[in-house]
């Protein structure tokens, strides 16, 4: 598919920008992208579980992996990748701005798609391509829902867009606008992606100087969550071990579930946000995936998380399938107290006896006031063979170089609005930007140390979080990789 090589490579340097980055891996990574992009379908099976190969190689390129390491990389993902063609009886269809319509939540038109996007990017440019094909009235109405389908199935389709945003790679752009096309539209009732918000203000502001931040405007996302707690509406069901994520959805928004989910979800403005509003429900977004992923279970068994919240740390900006998460589950409460408790100083799991020091070196990594963790993860986790592994830890990252400063009680919605000397949630007084780099540890202790001996999980827990019965066994799971 000539059509997508002839697109600009990657051309933008990652949020992270580790060093480590090269020309060559540069080179290596675009190569890879642009063959993933026109031979790969964006599902690896029939039922919708979707391809991360490209995902995996931008997170690890924006980490400093070398060429060769990318390249190993493509070859151990590529085994279980589709082809883009799936059926041959729809090889020569050709998809129009006439017809386009008629293909919509059809698997076997990917590739019909890629093409028609690819052409209309280059007709009417990236802007008016996506205000056309995502945004506009005919791309929501009469069952397209674009934006919907956009946010689908795990919001696959909004991570791959935005790795290409991201990185300047218009080929992940055209295949995530093809994927979000194909997608089975979310449900209807869970989201309301045109403007809900009212025109709130709580006469509060995040400026840094000022330690019980809030919202500048509505409610902050700590005490919404808070308030989806409290609701007795959304009493959640029995635990059901064998429920799929879909059915948890169509549970979890059944009756007046939806519209109790959008009254409080409304109280959250994100209505003509400014450019320093924007970045501030960023930084909102990131505590609470965070949180959601890392401090919502039980101390010592904490790591056997709800999947779906890896998924919003990998990308952690889209604020309603975060709500949405504590109502497929059991609404997990978020314990910043157990997050907290856990080392400041994650090590891998060997005594520190290999260093040996000059006697010209001023502290020692083997003492934990000087040790710095971040190297050894990165170098630890650049190895690990679960794609959502390596994008969780550029997240925190990411997190840390910009909210690892951050005091106790000084981040976003700490302290409720109404009561500013009432903490949101238990805990939320005393957590501070430390919480990225616990999150860290926790996640390689949980996926496994694999460049110190230890093998990698097979995969994340996907049982649900809330329900005491979704732990059963889950305490020799987490404790195979601390002996």
């Amino acid at each position: 598919m000539d059509i997508l090589s002839n697109l600009s490579p990657v051309t933008h340097r990652g949020l992270v920008n580790f060093p480590g980055i090269s020309a060559s891996s540069k080179k290596k990574a675009s190569e890879l992208l642009v063959k993933d992009a026109t031979q790969h379908h964006c599902f690896f099976v029939p039922d919708g579980r979707h391809n991360h190969l490209s995902h995996h190689i931008l997170a690890a390129y924006d980490l400093g992996a070398p060429p060769s390491l990318i390249q190993k990389i493509y070859e151990d993902e590529v085994k279980t990748q589709r082809p883009i063609k799936l059926d041959s009886s729809y090889e020569h269809i050709v998809i129009t701005g006439e017809n386009w319509l008629q293909y919509i939540g059809n698997q076997n038109a990917y590739h019909g798609f890629v093409i028609f996007f690819s052409n209309q990017l280059r007709a009417i440019g990236f802007h008016a391509l996506l205000d056309k094909y995502l945004f506009s009235d005919v791309a929501n109405k009469n069952g397209v829902n674009m934006l919907q389908r956009m946010v689908a199935n795990g919001i696959h389709a909004f991570i791959h867009m935005g790795y290409g945003i991201e990185f300047g790679d218009y080929a992940m752009v055209i295949t995530g606008l093809a994927q979000a096309a194909i997608q089975v539209s979310a449900l209807e009732e869970a989201f309301n992606l045109f403007d809900a918000s009212p025109n709130l203000t709580n006469g509060y502001n995040t400026s840094e100087s000022h330690l019980k931040r809030q919202s500048s405007r509505g409610l902050s996302l700590l005490e919404v969550l808070q308030q989806l707690y409290d609701c007795d509406i959304l009493v959640p069901p029995p635990y059901d071990a064998e429920a799929s994520y879909s059915r948890r959805g169509v549970e979890a928004f059944s009756g007046k579930r939806a519209s109790e989910v959008f009254r409080i979800c409304a109280q959250y403005y994100t209505s003509n946000l400014n450019e320093t509003e924007i970045e501030q429900k960023s930084e909102e977004l990131i505590w609470v995936a965070t949180l959601l992923l890392f401090a919502t279970g039980k101390k010592e068994e904490n790591q056997g998380s709800i999947f779906v919240s890896c998924i919003c740390l990998s990308y952690a900006n889209y604020k309603m399938k975060l709500t949405e998460i504590c109502c497929f589950a059991r609404r997990p409460k978020i314990q910043p107290n157990i997050l907290m408790s856990y080392t400041e100083n994650p090590r891998p799991p060997v005594l520190p006896s290999h260093y040996k020091l000059d006697k010209s070196a001023i502290g020692t990594p083997v003492d934990d006031g000087d040790y710095s963790s971040w190297p050894t993860m990165i170098d630890a986790i650049l190895y690990a063979p679960d794609a959502h592994t390596v994008k969780v830890l550029r997240t925190l990252i990411y997190a840390t170089q910009h909210f690892g400063d951050t005091p106790s009680g000084g981040a976003i919605g700490a302290w409720k609005i109404g009561n500013p000397n009432e903490e949101t949630l238990p805990g939320t007084s005393i957590m501070d930007g430390s919480i990225f780099v616990r999150a860290a540890g926790v996640l390689i202790d949980y996926m496994g140390w694999v460049t110190y001996g230890q093998t990698a999980r097979d995969d994340w827990d996907r049982s649900g979080l809330g329900w005491d019965d979704a732990w059963n066994g889950h305490h020799d799971a987490f404790h195979k990789n601390r002996v």
